[in-house]
């Protein structure tokens, strides 16, 4: 098998409702124009990574009649703005892979997949199969065990993606986690020049390497 790669562009969501910098922090990012080579935006289905992936990866404010459904709703979220359009965008796909490593906390609750389709309309949800959060539990937090079978079936399904340039909006410990973490030969492998933690919307640049 031959040795192939994908350039993967990791997105820290910007922070909730307590951070008054979220409107701002976004749109630093939107401005260094990422978004323009980007095939397919992959994003935790949590409303914060969804707000961040709209504001950086969409195609800004949307406009009076347009005809295609918004990325993202009026008002949305504990940081309502204007409605996000889809017009120019690369697809969006949620999904439950690349969730943040889940507490007890109901923060780290999703909503239901209903609300999230009417929140975010342009968005694919198909991936997700549970209409209600079956990963979060108000008395079990997630395993260690859990988590990294998670990011190794994530990295497993952007192998498998037609797609060679990928965003990738998730979370903190998450993307700590897939860029420290060190897998065996023959594993999808991210070739990283930086592996600490996260700060807020902090994109880096990486390159997923696998066999096919």
């Amino acid at each position: 098998m031959d040795d192939d790669k994908k350039i993967l562009y990791l997105v820290r969501h910007a922070q909730g409702h307590h951070n008054v910098g979220y409107a701002g922090t976004v749109k630093e990012l939107r401005e260094r124009n990422v978004h323009g080579g980007v095939d397919l935006v992959v994003v935790s289905p949590m409303t914060r990574t969804l707000q961040t992936a709209a504001g950086v990866f969409g195609g800004g404010e949307r406009k009076p009649g347009e005809e295609l459904p918004p990325l993202m709703a009026d008002g949305v979220g504990a940081c309502p703005g204007a409605a996000v359009s889809s017009v120019g965008c690369p697809p969006f796909i949620a999904l439950e892979l690349c969730r943040e490593h889940t507490s007890v906390y109901p923060c780290d609750k999703r909503s239901s997949i209903s609300r999230c389709k009417q929140q975010f309309p342009a968005v694919d949800f198909s991936q997700i199969m549970d209409e209600e959060d079956s990963l979060w539990s108000p008395t079990l937090p997630e395993s260690k065990a859990s988590l990294d079978a998670r990011r190794r079936a994530l990295l497993q399904w952007l192998a498998a993606r037609k797609e060679k340039k990928i965003a990738v909006v998730s979370h903190s410990f998450f993307l700590s986690r897939l860029v420290g973490a060190q897998d065996g030969d023959g594993e999808p492998k991210l070739e990283c020049r930086k592996r600490s933690s996260f700060s807020n919307t902090e994109l880096r640049t990486v390159v997923l390497h696998y066999k096919h």
